[in-house]
């Protein structure tokens, strides 16, 4: 059975909302210490590696019907975003990182006076 080069497709999803920016990547079976992620502009960048269970040679047949090898998912953002008090967790296979939008973007109320 040949090896894959990389995933075929990892799913991503994207939220914006009023005050931060919300990406899911979905990376089932792997550690947390197997993934990484850069902030570079406006591109979000989600690699790492997922390594491959090889079972000991029992029998005549092996199946192997998961993904495996490397992974990288480059996801362009709408908006600025503050990468510094940005946060990811990780955990059961869902990778969520969380990255507040820049002040200059979510702007502020201005208090009106009447003259």
């Amino acid at each position: 059975m040949p090896r894959l080069r990389g995933w075929a497709f990892t799913a991503a999803h994207v939220f914006d909302g009023p005050s931060k920016v919300v990406v899911r990547v979905e990376a089932p079976g792997m550690r947390r210490e197997d993934l990484r992620i850069e902030l570079n502009g406006h591109v979000l960048t989600v690699w790492g590696e997922k390594r491959a269970h090889q079972p000991g040679a029992v029998g005549r047949w092996h199946i192997a019907r998961h993904a495996y090898g490397p992974l990288r998912r480059d996801l362009s953002l709408a908006t600025a975003v503050d990468a510094y008090n940005s946060k990811a967790i990780y955990r059961d296979g869902v990778l969520r990182i969380e990255l507040p939008k820049s002040e200059a973007v979510r702007g502020r109320a201005i208090a009106l006076h009447l003259a």
